[in-house]
């Protein structure tokens, strides 16, 4: 829509300027013939004097009431959104929300009018490139902070959705840092000043512990959750992440047993797994008496939870191991005898 109306002509020069018009939409616009108009200048001629047209003919000595623009006029515009809102959607709803660094999240971008209406028409050709970044900085987002010119038109005109949104830090020993997300497009259409959405960055890890039992009992493996974090003022390390009691849900099925070195191999197996709030443990059937040995225990876990264990350069998932051992008694039944002297 086209706001705001001509005021009347000056009388000398017949002109009539309005400085106060405003265009609603994004895109462009042009006046077609005879769009622009003035149907009450000739109001006391129009009962029997004039037609009730745009007729520049005279016909049975009458032109027409109306007179306007001739043909259509010159495309005005391009017109772009007055600005960006962001919205941003945790990874992770736990503890008032948060995101693990390397795991993907949602922004929503919203095109707005000066008014703060949504507008129709940015899309297609109208819409621009946008790119993602923690307050102006785009580092750290893995190349995941473009969203295509043709993303605002899948859904709601002028809005669009990126759900994988990825931001890592350099280091995974980093304590947790809240990241702004702005959006700018091609044509510098910004979020800033306006809605700009945030969400708390945390590096985590998945941890398989090394334990031991004896061959006749049931052997447990911890498995945690950790985050690199402040234990005390100052002081940052890995430690149980227990704010996570939703968002992070192994299951018994993740697991697997590998390297099976002597007699244990092929006489244990996975039989329970328990996890809660960033602990838990995995159980590993007692392989019975003289199937001693150990086992490698694997994970299949997100990307975001792989640590580099080897100090390779390269995160991988965790392994672990669990060893089973004998216990063996003399003929007495005595595992050793002391003589004791008063």
């Amino acid at each position: 829509v086209l706001g705001d109306a001509f005021p009347a002509a000056d009388p000398l020069s017949g002109a009539s300027a309005g400085n106060n018009f405003t265009y609603d939409e994004v895109g462009a616009f042009r006046i077609n013939d005879a769009g622009l108009y003035d149907a009450s200048f000739t109001a006391v001629d129009q009962p029997d004097d004039c037609t009730a047209d745009f007729s520049n003919t005279l016909v049975g000595g009458k032109y027409g009431c109306s007179f306007g623009n001739v043909g259509d006029t010159q495309w005005v515009g391009r017109f772009i959104p007055a600005y960006f809102d962001v919205g941003v959607a945790d990874a992770c709803t736990d503890a008032g929300g948060f995101t693990y660094s390397g795991q993907p999240f949602l922004v929503t971008v919203t095109a707005r009018e000066n008014d703060g209406t949504v507008t129709e028409y940015y899309a297609g050709s109208y819409a621009k490139e946008t790119t993602l970044s923690n307050a102006g900085d785009t580092a750290n987002f893995d190349g995941t902070n473009s969203i295509a010119a043709v993303d605002f038109g899948l859904g709601t005109p002028g809005v669009a959705t990126d759900i994988d949104v990825i931001y890592t830090f350099p280091d995974p020993e980093t304590a947790f840092e809240t990241i702004t997300l702005r959006a700018v497009d091609e044509d510098g259409v910004s979020s800033s000043g306006h809605l700009e959405e945030s969400t708390e960055i945390r590096s985590a890890r998945l941890v398989l512990g090394n334990a031991s039992a004896i061959t006749t009992n049931d052997g447990l493996l911890p498995v945690t959750l950790e985050a690199w974090q402040e234990t005390s003022p100052g002081v940052f390390e890995w430690e149980v992440h227990a704010d996570d009691t939703s968002c992070t849900t192994p299951v018994i099925g993740d697991f697997s047993l590998t390297n099976e070195t002597g007699p244990v191999a092929g006489n244990t197996s996975i039989s329970g797994f328990f996890f809660n709030t960033g602990q838990g443990l995995l159980t590993l059937s007692a392989p019975g008496a003289g199937n001693y040995g150990s086992v490698d225990v694997e994970v299949v876990t997100d990307t975001w939870l792989y640590f580099d264990w080897n100090t390779t350069g390269t995160p991988e998932s965790p392994v672990g191991t669990m060893t089973f051992f004998e216990i063996f008694e003399t003929e007495e039944g005595f595992i050793e005898s002391h003589e004791v002297i008063p």
